[in-house]
């Protein structure tokens, strides 16, 4: 390998160096700033959705509790004496309702009786039981100060992170002047206060003026709409209805029942009403409501105080229960987003750009090798024949040669012209079929066909007087008559053999077999014309097939035999311009075949 050689691979390398690291650091860069973005735009959906599902929470409690509200305001309407057995205009006698199974008193001894004790023994017996085992005037107290302390918190200017501490009564609450301090639990949180603030407050204030329920939703007042007020009577003080689960004494199972009792304060004594809940019944109908929302939604019980200021999760209002729904999905993350369309998007114009920037760089390094090879070449080739102008003009010029010799030495001078001639020419020819012009490479084509027979003697003895100079002998055979007839520019004809015999002529010296035979036969329909031109020198390197017929390459790498490495691609152009093709037959001995349409 030569030095410019070796300096061409140098800078080829390079260059695909370059390329190749600037490759890994886009995408690189393109691998970082897509982990960002899918990270973002997965945050962002995620985001979406659980604004979504929070909103459609909120909307799933305002129904749970509007749905339940009416029954509530009817309950809080009915008199005291609605509740005594012994008033036989009570319209609580023939109540029926697959929600409340049952209505009852306990008295200020702790006898608890119904209006519909003669329908209902059995619900009856189950409350008398769950008496015994309940302390309801500590377990009211207790939840009516909760209640009241969290809509005072809801109601004030202040900072819902401070929660007044309320006393119940001295086992509750040992220090009454300590503050506690919160932290907000969150949206859902403060809804849940918010709603169950609205409903007792709205229930509490029956027969008030609107202004003191100010705030209260609109389906609330909707709801409250159509219902009595509850009765006012001077010496006795009716309180809201308090849930509060009853458990059976007598009972082997552990489900508990949920009761609405409200307490009755006059000024010699306390008694209690309330009605019970069928849990089951009044939960199946109400998950109903957000079957759209939440299809798999349940209800589950909530067994801690009422009305604390500190709710769980999806409280509903008035019903001490929560609101059970599926976790929210995120394995169903959309991919058809903007945010990926783009990316795509990204990734197949980087590809394009990429691969475009290869096809151009791969052209570039073929361009500039072409072009060093080129200059190499027809310096190369330009260097000996001006040599000897030079050298012989001087010669001649200062009588240096002999008159006997100066003939020889014209000769050598013509020989060398020739020679010139035909390098410029070729490479003249080759620039204008690489233009695409290759109708000004020679002569027009005839207007009508000529036998081929008649261009190939036209040539012959040129062909010949070129094989003799290099001292081989060139043999032409062929079974062509006049009636085989092409249509082709003989003057192309005429160079591509030329080129071909040229190349024999450098490379295909042969002391055994100083012969190149040319052969010019037809098929045996007489559509194609086929010339085969054949040396026997050393043959043809099969690594150098595949950049045989390359501009500016050269079969053969002794620098000793002159040539541009334009003969062969010249050749092959010109063939493939007269609609046939060049190719080569065999690598030893060296056959190049020629094939041309006859025409008929």
């Amino acid at each position: 390998m030569t030095n410019h050689q070796s300096k061409a691979n140098q800078t080829r390398r390079k260059w695909w160096l370059l390329y190749t690291a600037g490759i890994l650091l886009t995408l690189t860069a393109l691998a970082a700033g897509t982990t960002i973005i899918i990270t973002l735009d997965h945050t962002a959906q995620r985001a979406a959705a659980t604004a979504d599902r929070q909103a459609s929470l909120r909307l799933a409690l305002w129904r749970l509790d509007a749905w339940f509200s009416p029954l509530l305001f009817q309950e809080s309407a009915r008199t005291p004496d609605d509740y005594a057995s012994t008033n036989p205009d009570s319209p609580l006698i023939n109540f029926e309702s697959k929600f409340i199974p049952i209505h009852f008193e306990i008295s200020p001894t702790g006898i608890v009786t119904s209006p519909q004790s003669a329908a209902q023994p059995a619900f009856l017996e189950q409350i008398r039981n769950a008496v015994q085992a309940t302390d309801f005037a500590r377990k009211i107290k207790l939840a009516e100060s909760a209640a009241a302390s969290n809509y005072q918190l809801m109601q004030s200017p202040s900072s819902v992170n401070e929660l007044p501490a309320v006393a119940a009564d001295q086992d509750t609450a040992p220090n009454n002047n300590t503050q506690r301090q919160e932290s907000a639990r969150g949206s859902q949180q403060y809804d849940s206060q918010k709603r169950s603030n609205v409903v007792q407050q709205s229930i509490a204030n029956r027969g008030q003026t609107k202004s003191q329920s100010k705030g209260a939703p609109q389906q609330f007042d909707q709801a409250n709409e159509g219902f009595p007020s509850p009765p006012e009577f001077p010496d006795l003080q009716v309180g809201p209805f308090i849930p509060m689960w009853l458990n059976n004494q007598n009972s082997n199972t552990s489900t508990k029942q949920l009761a609405f009792i409200r307490r009755l304060h006059a000024p010699n004594h306390e008694s209690q009403q309330g009605f019970l809940i069928n849990w089951q019944i009044i939960t199946q109908a109400m998950q109903k409501e957000v079957a759209d929302l939440f299809p798999s939604a349940t209800l589950a019980p909530v067994y801690t105080v009422w009305g604390s200021a500190d709710p769980p999760d999806l409280a509903l209002a008035g019903l001490p229960a929560t609101l059970v729904v599926a976790p929210l999905d995120f394995s169903n993350i959309n991919l058809s987003t903007p945010t990926s369309l783009t990316l795509i998007l990204t990734y197949t114009l980087v590809i394009l750009a990429v691969t475009a920037i290869g096809i151009a760089l791969k052209g570039g390094i073929a361009f500039g090798d072409k072009r060093n090879r080129f200059a190499s070449a027809v310096t190369h080739e330009l260097r000996t024949p001006l040599t000897t102008f030079r050298m012989y003009s001087e010669m001649l010029a200062q009588d240096m040669v002999p008159p006997g010799e100066q003939k020889t030495y014209l000769h050598t001078l013509e020989r060398e012209a020739r020679r010139l001639e035909s390098l410029v020419n070729n490479v003249l020819a080759y620039a204008r079929l690489e233009e695409g012009r290759p109708q000004n490479l020679t002569q027009a084509a005839p207007a009508n066909p000529q036998p081929a027979i008649e261009i190939l003697n036209r040539f012959l003895p040129d062909w010949q007087t070129r094989a003799q100079d290099a001292n081989l002998t060139l043999e032409f055979q062929s079974n062509l008559d006049p009636s085989h007839k092409i249509n082709a520019d003989p003057e192309a004809l005429g160079q591509i053999i030329f080129n071909l015999i040229e190349n024999a002529c450098k490379y295909g010296q042969s002391e055994s077999n100083p012969t190149i035979q040319l052969n010019a036969q037809t098929d045996q329909q007489n559509q194609i014309l086929t010339i085969t031109l054949t040396d026997h020198g050393p043959g043809i390197d099969p690594t150098k097939i595949n950049n045989l017929f390359k501009p500016f390459e050269r079969a053969h790498n002794d620098p000793t035999k002159p040539g541009l490495g334009l003969g062969l691609a010249l050749a092959k152009s010109l063939a493939q311009n007269l609609a046939g093709n060049l190719t080569l037959h065999q690598t030893n001995p060296t056959t190049f075949r020629l094939t041309l349409p006859l025409q008929s």
